[in-house]
């Protein structure tokens, strides 16, 4: 939860961003804005715990099914605290047609 509120502007800002490199700034535009995978597990965590719905990320991510489920397997049984929140997040991905 800590960084979800940065992770909901992430994931659902359409504005460009602006990123500062060695020659100043550059406008990134939102197409071409990194998605790190733990970013996608720690949204969908907040997603659970927030009981918002998880349905348009699984299915924006799709692709990924099998590494989100790897992740929160793993991370539930490293980080039993968690165990919950993942568990919600494995049940909505397997209850669906989604990933048949």
């Amino acid at each position: 939860m800590e960084r979800f509120s940065a992770l909901v502007e992430k994931f659902t800002s359409g504005t460009e961003e602006v990123q500062k490199n060695l020659f100043g700034e550059a406008i990134i535009p939102p197409s071409k804005k990194r998605e790190y995978f733990i970013d996608k597990v720690h949204f969908l965590m907040g997603l659970a715990e927030a009981k918002e719905s998880l349905l348009p990320w699984i299915e924006r991510w799709r692709g990924e099914s099998r590494e989100i489920r790897a992740a929160c397997a793993y991370i539930s049984a490293e980080r039993n605290e968690y165990a919950p929140v993942l568990g919600k997040i494995l049940k909505m991905m397997e209850s669906g047609p989604l990933f048949r």
